[in-house]
């Protein structure tokens, strides 16, 4: 039981600076981060940051198979 419990403490510790790590970068201008706010990056027409619930086809931009024609 002591060793699960020091595995979890160990992944709970590691995620964190993982976290840590990327939360750093992402918010380091000079790494490519979005700190200042990225003027180039345009979002394709159509697509939306946080898309959720596309199926594989609608992700393909394909029609449903019983629309084709």
């Amino acid at each position: 039981m002591m060793t699960q419990g020091r595995g979890a403490d160990l992944h709970l510790e590691i995620a964190a600076l993982m976290f840590s790590a990327i939360s750093q970068h992402l918010h380091d201008p000079k790494a490519g981060g979005v700190a200042e706010g990225r003027q180039d990056f345009v979002e394709p027409e159509g697509v939306e940051f946080g898309m959720v619930g596309l199926t594989g086809r609608e992700s393909m931009n394909c029609p449903p198979k019983n629309e084709t024609g």
